[in-house]
């Protein structure tokens, strides 16, 4: 997944530049120098060794490229399992509105209308019985809807594009704001 991303080719080909310019030996040697810094610790890595390589340009270049390269791999990781989340809890989302709140919706409204039948209960209880269905409706074809971009988005980072961030949509049962005004 790393290669389809538009910037990683032109780093990693940078990086490899980089080392392949070191003399021979060279680029193990910095590594080895490095790991030997960072298990004295930061107290002692002022001090220098005499045995140990010195740092040429070449060096800097090279780590500096080698940096950037981890830096954007670990940005494509990241994104890669920020999409496959959001698609996860998105599925999982739209799969328990459709499975749980139409489900309930639907049999409201058919327990209402056998009432109804039985002249049990009003009109006015018909009528908000399908309200709440047609709402459930609504809301589950709008979560449905939300899984479906999620999963779009995943592919889309799985391609190789930058994750972007969606504005946040209000969920589905909010209430409406009222209407401003006279």
């Amino acid at each position: 997944m790393r290669e389809r991303h538009p910037r990683w080719l032109s780093l990693h080909q940078e990086a490899q530049r980089r080392r392949q310019a070191l003399p021979a030996g060279a680029w193990q040697a910095l590594q080895t120098a490095l790991d030997a810094a960072v298990t004295r610790g930061l107290p002692g890595a002022a001090r220098l060794d005499p045995a140990a390589p010195r740092w040429p340009h070449g060096w800097v270049e090279a780590w500096e490229a080698a940096l950037v390269l981890a830096k954007l791999e670990r940005q494509i990781d990241g994104d890669v399992q920020l999409a496959l989340a959001a698609a996860q809890r998105s599925a999982e989302a739209a799969r328990e509105q459709r499975e749980q709140v139409l489900t309930a919706a639907q049999r409201l409204e058919d327990e209402t209308l056998l009432r109804y039948n039985g002249m049990l209960a009003s009109t006015w209880d018909l009528l908000a019985a399908v309200r709440a269905r047609i709402a459930a409706q609504q809301a589950t074809l709008d979560a449905e809807r939300r899984a479906w971009l999620a999963w779009l988005d995943l592919q889309a980072v799985r391609a190789g594009v930058p994750l972007t961030d969606r504005a946040p949509e209000a969920p589905a049962d909010a209430p409406a704001t009222p209407a401003k005004g006279h």
